[in-house]
């Protein structure tokens, strides 16, 4: 296991993994809002283990869930359920 910008590295079947917190929004709208405000991620087609409403989501390094339950909160973002927020390896 590695340590890269907070976020967990994991070899798997001889490829890296990182797990990311994923975002999932209902409308672009929001993700776009997101994007204006924030340097801390970037936005990504929805991961086909995720549903959501519009296709696209929010991923970052930052793996703490309340930390972005309040970020978004705070600045009147919404992103639908709370399980809209999770974490997600990727390779």
């Amino acid at each position: 296991m590695y340590e890269k910008n907070g976020s967990l590295l994991q070899k798997a079947g001889g490829q890296m993994t990182q797990t990311r917190l994923i975002i999932a929004f209902d409308s672009v709208y929001q993700a776009l809002a997101l994007e204006e405000i924030c340097r801390d991620g970037r936005i990504i087609p929805l991961p086909t283990a995720i549903s959501a409403g519009c296709g696209f989501a929010w991923a970052t390094s930052r793996l703490d869930r309340d930390y972005w339950e309040e970020y978004l909160r705070e600045n009147g973002i919404a992103y639908g359920r709370p399980g809209r927020i999770c974490q997600y390896k990727t390779v």
